[in-house]
């Protein structure tokens, strides 16, 4: 049991610091667009955006800026599939009051013309699609289970390195003592 609750704690640590990357990531983007860095500050959320390891909630953020940024530019149609990207993450997303109204419009523009394309997919298509989210969470979920195998094997590892350590120790600890008492009989 011990060890099942070590290797979550392990696993656990592990996720964090990964999902630490894309947060640091973000804060360097918006800095950058604060500061009117754009091209630097579009490959600080593009990466963001194609990490497999950021929540939806980053990518999300992530697009939201460069939408902002091709906007800037006057790159209509990146400005666009940028706002298909957030879409596509969070269909329901709703744009911040303080943007312009065109640019909601835009958001609901889009988001009709989507759920017009998805309304006219064929059920195969639908199908497939499915069929292949499923066999992409089965071989993330393989590949999960076999670094928590990976995991365990190393912490048992360490466990009987640990108790050979403590063996050695309490080996050492008796000789001294052994050592200690003889030192003292022979004054």
């Amino acid at each position: 049991m011990k060890k099942l609750i070590l290797a979550v704690t392990v696993i656990s640590v592990v996720i964090c610091v990964k999902s630490s990357c894309p947060a640091q990531e973000m804060k360097k983007g918006i800095d950058l667009f604060d500061k009117a860095y754009y091209e630097d500050a579009l490959k600080e959320f593009r990466g963001i955006a194609d990490s497999a390891d950021a929540p939806d909630e980053d990518k999300i953020k992530a697009h939201y800026y460069m939408m902002k940024i091709h906007r800037a530019f006057g790159d209509d149609e990146k400005m666009k599939a940028e706002i298909r990207e957030i879409l596509a993450l969070s269909p329901g997303y709703k744009v911040s009051n303080r943007e312009p109204a065109s640019l909601k419009s835009l958001f609901e523009e889009i988001r009709g013309s989507l759920i017009k394309e998805e309304a006219r997919k064929e059920p195969s298509e639908i199908v497939t699609g499915v069929a292949q989210d499923m066999a992409v969470l089965e071989k993330n979920l393989s590949d999960a289970a076999a670094q928590q195998d990976a995991l365990i094997s190393r912490l048992n590892e360490q466990g009987k390195e640990t108790r050979k350590t403590k063996f050695a120790l309490g080996a050492s600890v008796i000789s001294l003592l052994i050592l200690l008492a003889a030192s003292v009989s022979f004054k």
